[in-house]
């Protein structure tokens, strides 16, 4: 095998899937990347068995065949490289020279034989869905989702879908246990009925984290100009926009009872500036303490008292102007999950509404009814 291509399309491909490959210590050969000759270029794939990639590049082909390597050392090699085309050329034994004029490596490679096999089912008939949806879908969920490997059930984003005021929406929702983001975007164009006709979706998929974030490297390329299509098939869900294709095993793993998070009675309500709330968290947080950043907030008549204090550092206290209907309340939170959450919303206000003391909380848009944050309070110290 023995091909030539362009500096800068082929070290942008080996930074992606950086995301994707696993420790070598893990399963070695999962640290790989496959390369093998097809059409008028070449495909590179990589997987960790739950998240596989594949994206074509133009390429000059002398010998057609394919080709095993490392993944990081390959991306270190390109990345020193100069910007010229580069020669690859697999050997009998496997090793691989990567060469430009006066540069040459010959570096250690694997038989392609090796690697799992990987299936896109490209001849499959894909559902074209709207790709600005799922990009803000994605950014304002994954951030509740857990890191706790251990909580699998509590690792991605739950997609389902529903009814709500009487129109077809596709819901997801994520929670770490300690709070819960959801939003629903309606169902419409030329994907309606395809998206409907989805029966998983009726169930709910559940989506690891780590594949939606490459999900969201990819729409971030060419947002504007390029199509994105869907299909849900054995037990994955295939994307594909242009000359990528990336697939994401859902976990097989039980969703929580979710509505059971977002209370319904909520006597207490505050309207308050979105950026002047957001500011003031970020400010008042620096003085919390490092571990639990901790920060209370006291709502009363039109004012919302923002404070901490640390017995290391002291204290900080902040307050803004609120239009407040409910009983004075004093609330302990997780600054950086009021951060997260605020930030993830669009317009000028928010609603917050409360329980009482020991119940969660919820955060929308003053003028959006798609878009749901739920905090759990923590115990303050007085």
């Amino acid at each position: 095998m023995k091909f030539k291509i362009s500096h800068k399309k082929l070290l942008r491909v080996l930074q992606k899937v950086q995301g994707i490959i696993e420790r070598r210590e893990i399963k070695p050969i999962l640290s790989n990347i496959l390369i093998k000759t097809g059409g008028e270029g070449i495909e590179i794939s990589a997987t960790n068995l739950e998240v596989s990639i594949k994206e074509f590049l133009k390429a000059e082909i002398f010998e057609k065949g394919s080709m095993v390597l490392d993944a990081k050392k390959a991306f270190e090699i390109i990345k020193e490289m100069p910007d010229k085309e580069i020669y690859f050329k697999r050997k009998e034994n496997d090793w691989i020279e990567i060469t430009t004029d006066d540069i040459f490596f010959n570096v250690v490679g694997v038989d392609a034989k090796e690697f799992p096999e990987i299936s896109f089912l490209e001849e499959e008939k894909f559902q074209e869905v709207n790709k600005k949806n799922i990009k803000e879908m994605i950014e304002k969920t994954i951030f509740a989702a857990s890191n706790d490997e251990t909580r699998v059930n509590l690792n991605g984003v739950f997609f389902e879908k529903t009814i709500k005021a009487g129109k077809d929406v596709i819901r997801m929702i994520a929670t770490d246990g300690h709070r819960l983001s959801m939003i629903d975007k309606e169902i419409e164009g030329v994907s309606k009925q395809g998206l409907l006709a989805m029966e998983p979706l009726e169930k709910g998929l559940l989506f690891p984290k780590k594949g939606l974030l490459e999900l969201k490297k990819m729409l971030d390329e060419g947002l504007d100009s390029q199509n994105l299509f869907f299909l849900l098939k054995q037990n994955s869900g295939i994307f594909k926009k242009e000359n990528i294709m990336l697939s994401i095993r859902v976990i097989d793993e039980e969703f929580p009872n979710y509505k059971q998070a977002i209370p319904e009675e909520m006597k207490n309500k505050a309207i308050i500036n979105r950026l002047r709330f957001l500011n003031s968290l970020k400010r008042i947080s620096v003085i919390a303490e490092e571990r639990s950043k901790a920060i209370n907030l006291f709502f009363n008549k039109d004012i919302l008292e923002v404070f901490t204090t640390n017995p290391i550092f002291g204290e900080g206290r902040e307050t803004i102007p609120i239009v407040y209907e409910g009983e004075n309340i004093k609330l302990g939170f997780n600054a950086g999950y009021l951060v997260d959450s605020i930030s993830a919303i669009d317009g000028e206000e928010v609603v917050i509404k409360i329980k009482d003391k020991d119940s969660p909380v919820t955060i929308k848009p003053l003028d959006d009814d798609e878009y749901t944050c739920v905090i759990m309070p923590m115990e303050i110290k007085e």
